[in-house]
């Protein structure tokens, strides 16, 4: 909802364009909430609305058929790295923790 605020967009018009409202949502940091806005600025811009209920005389607004994409993602890069999973190193820690647990039960170490 602030986002849709901030980019001066009603709720009940951005349900009707194809814009996800969601009241519960709230932004953690005002990056987002600014790229957001970005974001639905430039979506408000390329929108055009044709009238559902034309009178006589009106012209509809002549545009072209927009393809490919049109407003693209930018890509994230990863945060994680990931590690080569191999039956050993799955089976071992396993192995180990019934180990330990039947060392602890007879009291035998070894």
């Amino acid at each position: 909802m602030e986002e849709l605020k901030a980019a001066g967009i009603n709720s009940k018009f951005a349900q009707t364009v194809g814009i996800a409202v969601d009241h519960r949502r709230t932004n953690k940091c005002e990056e987002s909430l600014n790229l957001n806005v970005q974001r639905l600025k430039e979506y408000k811009e390329r929108l055009v609305v044709f009238p559902r209920h034309a009178k006589k005389g009106t012209s509809v607004p002549d545009v072209k058929q927009l393809v490919g994409d049109i407003l693209p993602k930018t890509a994230k890069a990863d945060a994680v790295s990931y590690i080569q999973l191999t039956e050993v190193s799955i089976v071992l820690p396993q192995c180990n923790k019934c180990l330990f647990n039947l060392q602890f039960q007879t009291g035998v170490k070894g």
